[in-house]
């Protein structure tokens, strides 16, 4: 009778324990600062200090990520309680983005991480116990020295060089535009457009499209006609990425009518790879599309990303759920718009 409260004790202390493996790390952080983010971003519009937290999370989340998946010291336990964690993690970073769809281009791999960023990112690691290298010491007397550029102008020096209004105009920061053949160039569009209200009367004239519920990444409402290519992107990726293993062929028949012929003969390769498992087990994928934005889009390309749920069911097991989010690239083409590229993430 004198051991049972000892043995309490030791569970007490067994339950501590694993509360502080999971209160260290980097992790921790990260989930305090998106919880930070997320709260910036459903108040309104999201400050700048948000902004550079979110892009800071996101290049730490997918640090960690790396760091987990090559670390063979931990149990495949431990290695799926961490990834699972930073899943959670992405997931509100990625629920933040579609309050305010301009965050989307902190995730660009081409996205300039500024010194607050930097900043941020040392700060962070540091509270985590991570070791971060001390930033190299520039001597300012040292004539090889490199030399930093102020990267921010004053307002007021601006205004100070463009006092002048005899200055020649400098066309050297200009950004150049490559010249693109658009579909009608060359075309006299005046004549035939003052013909058709001189004789088409009340027939030359129709009312806009509806304005839809989809927003761009601008910020803009698409409408109608627009709306309904992210409508084909999303109700596409759902045929490509869905499958049954009793309608399999037609499945992959269907696929090819909402792709281009370029993308069809990756997927076809990739369906035969898998064909015997996926009938074997009987599987069942389901894909349902949660929420839908435009990311970049041209006259003839539409890049749209689709926030995504997928149910699995295989023979004699539970089914399986997972949430993850895909890029998907439409082109028009004379059969209507089609994918040519998905990218999941």
């Amino acid at each position: 009778m004198a051991r049972r409260p000892q043995r309490r004790g030791n569970g007490q202390r067994a339950q501590r324990r694993v509360r502080d493996l999971d209160n260290e790390g980097i992790i921790p952080v990260l989930a305090r600062a998106v919880r930070e983010v997320e709260g910036a971003a459903q108040r309104g519009a999201v400050p700048p200090s948000a902004r550079t937290k979110f892009q800071v999370v996101a290049l730490l989340v997918r640090e960690e990520r790396a760091r987990v998946k090559a670390d063979t010291e931990a149990s495949e336990s431990q290695r799926a309680e961490q990834l699972k964690r930073l899943d959670g993690i992405a997931t509100i970073l990625a629920k933040t983005a579609t309050r305010d769809t301009t965050l989307l281009h902190l995730l660009a791999e081409d996205a300039e991480i500024g010194d607050a960023a930097e900043d941020l990112r040392r700060e962070m690691k540091k509270r985590a116990g991570l070791e971060v290298p001390d930033e190299p010491e520039v001597d300012e007397d040292d004539p090889d020295a490199p030399v930093i550029e102020k990267r921010v102008v004053p307002q007021s020096v601006i205004a100070r060089r463009l006092a002048n209004p005899f200055l020649v105009p400098d066309f050297t920061g200009a950004a150049a535009q490559n010249a693109r053949p658009r579909r009608l160039a060359g075309w006299e569009l005046l004549g035939p457009l003052f013909r058709s209200f001189e004789y088409g009367g009340a027939s030359a004239c129709m009312p806009l499209p509806e304005p839809g519920s989809l927003v761009a990444a601008s910020g803009r409402e698409l409408m109608k006609h627009q709306s309904q290519v992210v409508e084909a992107a999303a109700q596409g990726a759902q045929i490509v990425l869905g499958a049954s293993w009793e309608t399999y062929d037609e499945g992959i028949e269907r696929a090819r009518g909402v792709m281009t012929d370029e993308f069809a003969e990756t997927y076809l390769a990739t369906k035969e790879d898998v064909r015997e498992d996926f009938v074997d087990q009987r599987t069942e994928v389901e894909v349902r599309v949660l929420g839908q934005a435009v990311t970049r889009a041209t006259g003839s390309t539409v890049q749209a990303l689709l926030f995504l749920n997928q149910y699995v069911t295989k023979k004699g097991a539970q089914t399986s759920f997972s949430e993850y989010r895909a890029l998907v690239t439409v082109v028009d083409t004379p059969d209507g718009w089609l994918i040519d590229q998905i990218d999941t993430q």
